[in-house]
């Protein structure tokens, strides 16, 4: 029988989300403009303070811990989420199921 796993909190958050690196290379001044377009003229020369994220469609909770973290380890920077809902995997299958639905019956009507 398994006691448990030394140096791991949770089992089931062992995957990083993107957001975390993306976070951590804006936090660091290091967010390749290439790579994540803005609009407006200012350029991005100093490192944050403050770092608002939004998701669309929703987070997950592995990606609230992850900002979690990082507003614990990374000194100087307050990153704050929002989402449009939070995620588990049963309303993330639905989601999914319900785009794989509509995706279909689109296609259908343009044949």
């Amino acid at each position: 029988m398994i006691k448990g796993l030394k140096g791991v909190e949770n089992i089931y958050t062992q995957h990083t989300p993107v957001i975390k690196d993306i976070i951590e290379e804006l936090a660091k001044g290091r967010l390749k403009a290439s790579h994540y377009p803005y609009l407006g003229t200012i350029q991005l020369t100093d490192k944050p303070s403050e770092i608002i994220v939004f998701m669309i469609g929703g987070t997950t909770y592995e990606e609230s811990l992850a900002i979690y973290n990082l507003n614990k380890t990374l000194s100087g920077v307050k990153i704050i989420l929002g989402s449009t809902s939070v995620h588990n995997f049963t309303s993330f299958l639905k989601e999914i199921r319900s785009d794989v639905t509509a995706s279909t019956n689109s296609s259908s009507k343009n044949l």
